[in-house]
Formats: structure tokens, C-alpha cells, sequence
């Protein structure tokens, strides 16, 4: 029996390639990351 089968979603394999994609854009990555700067906590572990 598949998700598919049932008609359910199944949202592992889906964000897993969509993971796998965006990882593999490192360049765009990096461009993105200077124009879009989040919050940088300090670290405060050990």
C-alpha cells in the first residue's frame, strides 16, 4: 500500500528532494545569504 494509493501525502521523500535541490545551488546560496541576512545569535554553549 503507497501514500499514493491511499491518497495521502508524503511529505519525507517530497522535502528530502527538495533538500537534495537546494543543497546542490551552493553559488545561489551564497549570493542569497549576503542579500538576505538573518538574526546571528551569540553562541552561548560550551
Amino acid at each position: 500500500v503507497t501514500a499514493l494509493d491511499l491518497g495521502i501525502p508524503l511529505t519525507l521523500i517530497g522535502e528530502s528532494v527538495f533538500s537534495r535541490c537546494l543543497s546542490a545551488q551552493k553559488d545561489l546560496r551564497v549570493k542569497a545569504s549576503k542579500v538576505i541576512a538573518g538574526k546571528k545569535p551569540a553562541f552561548k554553549g560550551d
